[in-house]
């Protein structure tokens, strides 16, 4: 095939040509179950991982998944696999996994009630991260409050975004470039559309917010492990908007990514107002156990073409 791959119901096919109808249910109703991965050195990373977040999703708002675990697993590797001979050494893709419950039943043909599944890879933007990985970013509290968990459970990662979109809008009308980061109904901050939030303290180490009360971080999962093996002190609990402008660091956490710093904060600056050495520590660390050096593979692939995407 001289064009990448798409997975979508059973198929491979070219990536122009994977189509859903206007009736699915993941645009009538965004009843979307997904996972964002990524590779290092071509391959997936956590993949059990976010795969198990993903069957939980599944079974959490109560679609049957239309591949068993293996498969699903099979089908990903095959379709890095088939696309990233695109890449050119060094390079990395980006993998989208997700489920819907399928057509929705007043608007689709009779008989059309299977769950859609669907993959795609993108190329990582990694011109959006390379000056952020070296200049940091700012985060402001966003007055668009976060989905309580009596909606759904937090840790059930979905395509129901609205409430991201809106802080969005809100925070870069207020400050242009920035993030927003969601509190919930007690006042607690919880996460960014796109990311954790973790915060470092020179006496306590890291803190997040309860994994109770966030998505369920498959990169939170990493650094937990990564921190306690480097000896650093890792924690959950509750944390006010006044913890984290106090904190020595702050960093926001994401699979594509990995770990970006926060240098401001409330229009204010974070510790140095650079990011930190904690930060550093992290993303090092994280990049000799995958055998890339995560900010200098930023820096070499930002000016790369995008690969064509018709035939």
């Amino acid at each position: 095939m001289s064009v990448p791959l798409a997975y979508l119901n059973g198929e491979f096919l070219p990536e122009v040509d994977a189509r859903l109808p206007f009736y699915d249910s993941g645009f009538v109703m965004g009843t979307t179950v997904t996972e964002q991965l990524r590779t290092f050195a071509g391959s997936l990373f956590q993949l059990d991982v976010h795969l198990s977040r993903l069957f939980q999703g599944l079974e959490t708002i109560g679609v049957p998944s239309p591949l068993s675990r293996d498969e699903m697993s099979q089908r990903a590797e095959e379709l890095v696999a088939a696309n990233k001979r695109w890449l050119k050494a060094g390079d990395d893709l980006g993998l989208c996994i997700f489920v819907t419950p399928g057509p929705y039943h007043t608007m689709a043909p009779r008989g059309t009630t299977k769950p859609t599944i669907g993959m795609h890879t993108y190329l990582l933007p990694f011109h959006l991260w390379e000056t952020q990985y070296a200049q940091g970013v700012r985060l402001l509290i966003s007055d668009v409050q976060d989905v309580p968990a009596s909606c759904w459970p937090r840790q059930l990662k979905c395509r129901s975004r609205m409430h991201y979109y809106l802080a969005e809008q809100e925070v870069q009308r207020k400050i242009p470039g920035a993030r927003p980061l969601l509190v919930d109904e007690e006042g607690f901050v919880t996460e960014t559309p796109t990311a954790g939030l973790i915060c470092y303290f020179q006496t306590t180490g890291l803190i997040a917010p309860p994994t109770s009360k966030t998505l369920a971080s498959t990169s939170w999962h990493y650094i937990r492990k990564l921190a306690q093996s480097e000896g650093i002190e890792v924690l959950e609990r509750n944390l006010t908007p006044q913890d984290v402008a106090s904190a020595t660091e702050v960093m926001l956490a994401s699979t594509p990514y990995c770990l970006l710093p926060v240098v401001e904060f409330q229009n204010c600056p974070l510790g140095s107002g650079k990011p930190g050495p904690m930060f550093s520590r992290l993303i090092s660390t994280w990049g000799t156990r995958v055998s890339v050096d995560i900010r200098a593979q930023a820096a070499s692939y930002r000016d790369r073409p995008f690969v064509e995407r018709t035939p």
